[in-house]
């Protein structure tokens, strides 16, 4: 994959902590609106987020909440045939061998997912999983990767569904109602931006509802 859309495979993350994920990834199981303000949001923690000047000093601990459930998603997808059209007796005569999928060079890519339900579903990017031929997804805190399949995928807004192939239980984000965001909101943006584990920002939800 092209540098700009391993940059963009954090994009899931980022939507997930502005959009459907903001509100638990704030407030845990408790449901406090996201209009409640960040005063309300950071006492759900039995341990209070330390202050300088009114501001939350450190996000650690929720940070420490919510990284269970992101992961590395690693893809692999056989390239084209160079030759197709060719006739057979030109690949002959050019000495060009007969093209084989199973053999043919691939191309990788590396993005992001969240975990989204404890039988291992997962929330990633379309242009991260949507159009290969092999998913595997790393979890860093089983130093573990497990094999993946494509369940669902929509490219108009870039989101995929893949399924962790594992016969365990893994610690999912919480789900809550996107609807409730408003711009302005404080926001934390999880993912592994050029294979990166676990890398974490904080920022403002700019904008919600846009159509383009």
């Amino acid at each position: 994959m092209k540098k700009s859309k391993t940059i963009l495979a954090t994009s899931v993350i980022a939507i997930a902590a502005t959009a459907a994920l903001y509100p638990f990834i704030l407030t845990g199981n408790e449901q406090v609106s996201a209009n409640a303000g960040l005063e309300s949001h950071l006492q759900m923690d039995q341990k209070p987020v330390e202050r300088t000047g009114g501001f939350a000093k450190s996000y650690a601990d929720i940070v420490d909440r919510v990284s269970p459930a992101v992961v590395s998603v690693y893809t692999a997808k056989a390239l084209a045939d160079p030759y197709r059209g060719l006739p057979r007796n030109l690949r002959y005569f050019y000495g060009l061998p007969d093209y084989d999928p199973s053999n043919a060079p691939k191309q990788t890519g590396v993005g992001s997912g969240v975990i989204i339900s404890a039988d291992g579903f997962v929330l990633t990017n379309h242009h991260v999983a949507g159009e290969v031929d092999e998913i595997k997804v790393y979890h860093s805190g089983h130093d573990k990767s497990y094999d993946a399949e494509l369940i669902g995928s929509d490219k108009a807004t870039d989101v995929a569904i893949i399924k962790i192939k594992a016969d365990r239980e893994f610690e999912p984000i919480t789900v809550g109602d996107s609807t409730q965001v408003r711009a302005g909101d404080v926001a934390l943006a999880f993912g592994s931006p050029f294979g990166l584990d676990s890398t974490v920002s904080m920022g403002i939800v700019s904008a919600v509802g846009r159509k383009n």
